[in-house]
Protein backbone atom coordinates (compact mmCIF):
# COMPACT_ATOMS: atom_id res chain seq x y z
CA UNK A 1 0.00 0.00 0.00
CA UNK A 2 1.67 3.29 -0.67
CA UNK A 3 1.65 6.61 0.80
CA UNK A 4 -1.87 8.43 0.84
CA UNK A 5 0.09 11.82 -0.09
CA UNK A 6 2.06 10.15 -2.95
CA UNK A 7 -0.02 12.04 -5.45
CA UNK A 8 1.08 15.20 -4.35
CA UNK A 9 4.83 14.95 -4.15
CA UNK A 10 5.40 18.25 -6.03
CA UNK A 11 3.81 21.65 -6.08
CA UNK A 12 2.09 21.43 -8.80
CA UNK A 13 0.63 18.73 -7.66
CA UNK A 14 -0.39 19.90 -4.35
CA UNK A 15 -2.00 22.86 -5.56
CA UNK A 16 -4.02 20.76 -8.21
CA UNK A 17 -5.85 18.60 -5.49
CA UNK A 18 -6.08 21.47 -3.60
CA UNK A 19 -7.91 23.47 -6.23
CA UNK A 20 -10.03 20.56 -7.18
CA UNK A 21 -11.32 20.49 -3.55
CA UNK A 22 -12.33 23.80 -3.82
CA UNK A 23 -9.25 24.37 -1.21
CA UNK A 24 -7.59 26.57 -2.56
CA UNK A 25 -7.87 30.85 -2.93
CA UNK A 26 -5.70 31.79 -5.89
CA UNK A 27 -3.98 35.75 -5.67
CA UNK A 28 -5.67 38.14 -8.34
CA UNK A 29 -3.27 40.82 -9.70
CA UNK A 30 -4.61 43.91 -9.82
CA UNK A 31 -2.83 47.04 -12.02
CA UNK A 32 -2.67 50.01 -9.38
CA UNK A 33 -0.96 52.32 -12.15
CA UNK A 34 2.29 53.49 -13.77
CA UNK A 35 6.05 54.00 -12.48
CA UNK A 36 8.65 55.94 -15.53
CA UNK A 37 11.52 53.21 -15.53
CA UNK A 38 14.85 54.65 -16.77
CA UNK A 39 16.48 52.82 -19.62
CA UNK A 40 19.56 53.45 -22.05
CA UNK A 41 19.23 54.00 -25.68
CA UNK A 42 21.36 55.12 -28.24
CA UNK A 43 23.51 57.09 -25.58
CA UNK A 44 20.72 58.89 -24.29
CA UNK A 45 18.43 57.94 -21.10
CA UNK A 46 14.42 57.00 -22.23
CA UNK A 47 12.00 56.66 -19.61
CA UNK A 48 8.86 54.23 -20.17
CA UNK A 49 5.83 53.81 -18.30
CA UNK A 50 5.56 50.49 -16.65
CA UNK A 51 2.29 49.11 -15.28
CA UNK A 52 2.31 48.15 -11.71
CA UNK A 53 0.75 45.64 -10.10
CA UNK A 54 0.18 44.14 -6.96
CA UNK A 55 -1.49 40.59 -5.91
CA UNK A 56 -4.20 40.38 -3.55
CA UNK A 57 -5.82 37.16 -2.13
CA UNK A 58 -9.22 38.20 -1.22
CA UNK A 59 -9.73 37.72 2.63
CA UNK A 60 -13.74 37.05 2.70
CA UNK A 61 -12.83 33.65 0.71
CA UNK A 62 -9.89 32.74 2.60
CA UNK A 63 -11.80 33.11 5.94
CA UNK A 64 -14.73 31.03 4.81
CA UNK A 65 -13.11 28.48 3.53
CA UNK A 66 -11.05 28.57 6.50
CA UNK A 67 -13.99 28.39 9.08
CA UNK A 68 -15.92 25.75 6.93
CA UNK A 69 -12.96 23.37 7.01
CA UNK A 70 -12.96 21.17 10.16
CA UNK A 71 -15.49 22.78 12.33
CA UNK A 72 -13.12 25.36 12.95
CA UNK A 73 -15.66 28.26 13.18
CA UNK A 74 -17.85 25.85 16.15
CA UNK A 75 -13.69 25.41 17.37
CA UNK A 76 -13.90 29.40 17.73
CA UNK A 77 -16.91 29.85 19.08
CA UNK A 78 -16.35 26.96 21.80
CA UNK A 79 -13.51 28.59 23.18
CA UNK A 80 -15.31 32.16 22.80
CA UNK A 81 -17.80 31.12 25.18
CA UNK A 82 -15.30 29.43 27.36
CA UNK A 83 -13.57 32.83 27.66
CA UNK A 84 -16.64 34.32 28.92
CA UNK A 85 -17.64 31.98 31.50
CA UNK A 86 -14.35 31.87 33.02
CA UNK A 87 -13.61 35.15 35.10
CA UNK A 88 -9.74 35.76 35.65
CA UNK A 89 -7.86 38.66 36.63
CA UNK A 90 -5.29 37.26 34.44
CA UNK A 91 -5.47 38.09 30.65
CA UNK A 92 -4.75 35.34 28.56
CA UNK A 93 -6.23 36.37 25.21
CA UNK A 94 -7.15 39.67 23.61
CA UNK A 95 -10.79 38.06 23.64
CA UNK A 96 -10.65 39.11 27.90
CA UNK A 97 -9.42 42.88 27.28
CA UNK A 98 -11.54 45.96 28.57
CA UNK A 99 -11.10 47.47 24.76
CA UNK A 100 -12.61 44.09 23.30
CA UNK A 101 -15.54 43.87 25.63
CA UNK A 102 -16.35 47.17 24.66
CA UNK A 103 -16.61 46.74 21.15
CA UNK A 104 -19.05 43.41 21.99
CA UNK A 105 -20.96 46.16 24.17
CA UNK A 106 -21.71 47.96 21.08
CA UNK A 107 -22.51 45.06 18.71
CA UNK A 108 -24.28 42.56 21.21
CA UNK A 109 -26.50 40.54 18.69
CA UNK A 110 -23.52 40.19 16.20
CA UNK A 111 -20.58 37.30 16.35
CA UNK A 112 -17.41 39.33 15.75
CA UNK A 113 -14.01 37.99 15.18
CA UNK A 114 -10.86 40.01 16.04
CA UNK A 115 -8.44 40.16 13.58
CA UNK A 116 -5.29 41.89 13.58
CA UNK A 117 -3.41 43.32 10.77
CA UNK A 118 0.20 43.50 9.95
CA UNK A 119 2.53 45.36 7.69
CA UNK A 120 6.36 44.31 7.09
CA UNK A 121 8.50 45.69 4.50
CA UNK A 122 10.70 42.16 3.24
CA UNK A 123 13.92 42.36 0.48
CA UNK A 124 13.41 39.37 -2.08
CA UNK A 125 17.46 38.47 -2.80
CA UNK A 126 18.13 39.84 1.05
CA UNK A 127 17.21 37.58 3.93
CA UNK A 128 19.61 38.48 6.35
CA UNK A 129 19.54 42.54 6.00
CA UNK A 130 18.01 44.76 7.84
CA UNK A 131 17.16 47.44 5.78
CA UNK A 132 15.22 46.70 2.60
CA UNK A 133 16.43 48.28 -0.62
CA UNK A 134 15.62 48.33 -3.76
CA UNK A 135 14.08 45.23 -4.30
CA UNK A 136 11.77 45.80 -1.27
CA UNK A 137 8.49 44.17 -0.94
CA UNK A 138 5.28 45.02 1.06
CA UNK A 139 3.13 42.18 2.73
CA UNK A 140 -0.36 42.88 4.54
CA UNK A 141 -0.62 39.82 6.30
CA UNK A 142 -3.61 39.24 9.20
CA UNK A 143 -3.94 36.87 12.10
CA UNK A 144 -7.14 35.74 13.97
CA UNK A 145 -6.63 36.69 17.98
CA UNK A 146 -9.75 33.83 18.66
CA UNK A 147 -8.47 30.95 18.14
CA UNK A 148 -7.50 28.65 20.98
CA UNK A 149 -3.79 28.49 22.54
CA UNK A 150 -3.15 24.96 20.57
CA UNK A 151 -4.10 26.80 17.49
CA UNK A 152 -3.54 30.31 17.74
CA UNK A 153 0.75 29.66 17.93
CA UNK A 154 1.14 28.36 14.74
CA UNK A 155 1.88 29.69 11.50
CA UNK A 156 -0.26 27.91 9.38
CA UNK A 157 -2.92 30.42 11.12
CA UNK A 158 -1.53 33.53 9.54
CA UNK A 159 -3.16 34.83 6.02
Amino acid sequence: MGSPLESMQTEYLRLQTLDEQGLLVRPEEISIGYRLNDRLCNGRVVLEPKAVKISVIPLRLVFKKFLEHSNMFEIILNYISYLKTTESELISSFLQSQLWKEKLRMNQNKIILPLFLYFDDFEVNNPLGSHAGCQKLGAVYVSLSCLPPELSSSLKIYF
